[in-house]
């Protein structure tokens, strides 16, 4: 009944409390806190010394007994090499363990892809040939480039619906794209930056223009004589069987008349063929080679064999269900990505519907969960709005996402509120009175499903260090806390914590022992990256940021 939930809940709040009064912090965030974060100074912070000298922070912390039982829930033959060691050494036996015959990219994308593409924003009607080219003079003159943010990638619109009945070529709406395809491959060179295009693997693209099926060597060339290097192989159009027969009766004739050799014809009727003919034909050219996928559109088994980056979910749109959405969805495959295969979590948009924090907080997932950042946003909104510019030439979170070990994070703790325990005890006893299926109040399933709203991310970085996210996707804001052990840690490990979000005029780069605790704002994010300390003095540690 409501009352024996809203009795359970309040038992089960009164017991947090007294074991948070046994840890000597209501606030939840252990021994040690420093004093502007509601911990206990001592001394009223003025423990400095002569006049004017800053506050020592508190000694380390003690390590409360209430940490020694926690263990990471792993999912998977993943987490279950990760949650072991925070190292190299264990990668490439992992990658041989979760994949026999791990395909690398062809040796491309050794990290994720970085750069621009209209879509998100812009949409059909409004790409054009200025879109493009005024967003790489952005780039190139705001120092994005510099960066890493080097893909100018072209998406659906740009081509006309049939194609060239002599050469069975894709044709240009010269009207939007007066200089071609060709002279937008060399206008992003001159700018320092690679040119991508977009296709589709069925008989139309997802706006009903030509697509590649059954064209796939015809379209690898002409992209090749464009200078295209990078090709996004959307999921869309994959009609009926006679549909199809005629497309590849109509290219056969073609490439008859042209004295072309033959080309696979198989067709399974099975996404994966499409991108595996394309795979096909870009392989045998010197340049074109990069490939990805659109809207979840292979399996996870068949997608490592022939791409370079794969979409996890359904177009991104600048809202927050939307951010989570992609989050969830990228944590379900992350044993899948390495150097050469990334899980794309969609082109990144910031617009004044999504908070400042809330943008911060997608940066921060995308870094950490390896996914390419490719900016599908308006560039005069970034030049209008200095703080999301801030965000996303971000160089310490970059560099998470770039790290050349090519580890994705993954969710290793799942909590929930308060309030929203009680919530959920309500709706469990509701649903079970109900004969529905109860759903677990927090924590994170063997699949990857978190059912908290206070999540932690981890990873291992190339140098030893590992980067951790603190997501709150609650709309409340609120204490997340992440013991050593919970993260693969040896519980006196001390590790010195930076803060990549961290102002000028706030602390930072500090020694830390037993756990990682901090106040996250709500639809927002904390970003770390911890570094074993080799050598270091004691007494020297917040418990808290």
């Amino acid at each position: 009944s409501e009352a024996t939930a809203e009795a359970e809940a309040e038992a089960e709040a009164e017991a947090e409390t007294e074991a948070e009064a046994e840890s000597g912090d209501p606030n939840g965030a252990g021994p040690g806190s420093s004093p502007d974060n509601g911990g206990d100074s001592g001394d009223s912070g003025d423990s400095g010394g002569a006049a004017g000298t800053p506050p020592q922070p508190p000694p380390l912390p003690s390590c409360a007994s209430g940490n020694e039982g926690a263990r990471v829930k792993h999912f998977g033959r993943y987490l279950e090499v990760m949650g072991k060691a925070v190292g190299m050494s264990w990668w490439l036996k992992k990658v041989k363990k979760v994949w026999p015959e791990p395909f690398n990219g062809g040796g491309l994308a050794m990290t994720p892809p970085m750069g621009f593409n209209p879509w998100n924003h812009f949409r059909c009607s409004g790409i054009s040939e200025q879109v493009m080219l005024e967003s790489a003079d952005f780039f190139h003159a705001r120092g994005l480039v510099d960066l890493g943010y080097t893909w100018l990638n072209i998406d659906d619109c740009w081509q006309l619906s049939e194609r060239d009945s002599e050469t069975g070529n894709m044709q240009v709406k010269r009207n939007n794209f007066t200089s071609g395809m060709d002279g937008l491959a060399a206008y992003a060179k001159s700018k320092g930056m690679k040119f991508g295009i977009y296709t589709s693997r069925g008989i139309r693209s997802c706006e009903g223009f030509a697509a590649s099926y059954a064209y796939e060597d015809f379209d690898a060339r002409l992209w090749e004589s464009w200078g295209v290097e990078y090709v996004k192989n959307d999921n869309c159009f994959d009609m009926k069987r006679s549909d199809r027969e005629k497309a590849r009766a109509e290219a056969r004739a073609l490439r008859r008349t042209l004295q072309l050799p033959a080309f696979d014809e198989t067709d399974e009727a099975l996404p994966s063929r499409g991108y595996e003919r394309m795979a096909a034909a870009l392989s045998q050219l010197k340049h074109t080679r990069m490939l990805h996928s659109g809207k979840h559109s292979i399996d996870l088994d068949v997608a490592y064999k022939y791409l370079n980056t794969r979409r996890v979910g359904a177009d991104l749109a600048p809202h927050w269900k939307d951010v989570v959405y992609a989050v969830q969805r990228s944590n379900y495959e992350a044993a899948a990505a390495h150097p050469g295969f990334w899980n794309d979590m969609d082109m990144m948009q910031f617009e004044k519907r999504l908070a400042l924090e809330a943008q911060r907080a997608e940066f921060t997932m995308w870094c950490i969960q390896k996914s390419p950042l490719i900016l599908g946003v308006d560039t005069q909104y970034l030049a209008d709005n200095p703080e999301t510019m801030a965000i996303v030439t971000n160089k310490e979170a970059i560099r998470i996402n770039q790290d050349p070990l090519g580890v994705q994070a993954v969710c290793v703790k799942s909590t929930t509120t308060k309030a929203r325990r009680r919530q959920r005890l309500r709706e469990r006893a509701a649903g079970e009175k109900g004969g529905g299926v109860a759903r677990p109040l927090e924590g994170v399933s063997e699949k990857g499903d978190t059912y908290g709203e206070l999540d932690v991310y981890m990873g291992p970085l190339v140098d030893g260090a590992i980067a951790v996210a603190l997501l709150n996707k609650s709309p409340d804001s609120a204490v997340i806390s992440v013991s050593w052990e919970e993260l693969g840690l040896a519980t006196r490990r001390q590790m010195t914590v930076h803060n990549i979000w961290a102002g000028p005029e706030e602390p930072n780069d500090y020694p830390m022992v037993c756990e990682l605790s901090a106040t996250v704002v709500g639809e927002g994010a904390a970003f770390f990256r911890l570094t074993p300390v080799k050598h270091s003095r004691r007494g020297l540690g917040h418990g808290r940021v």
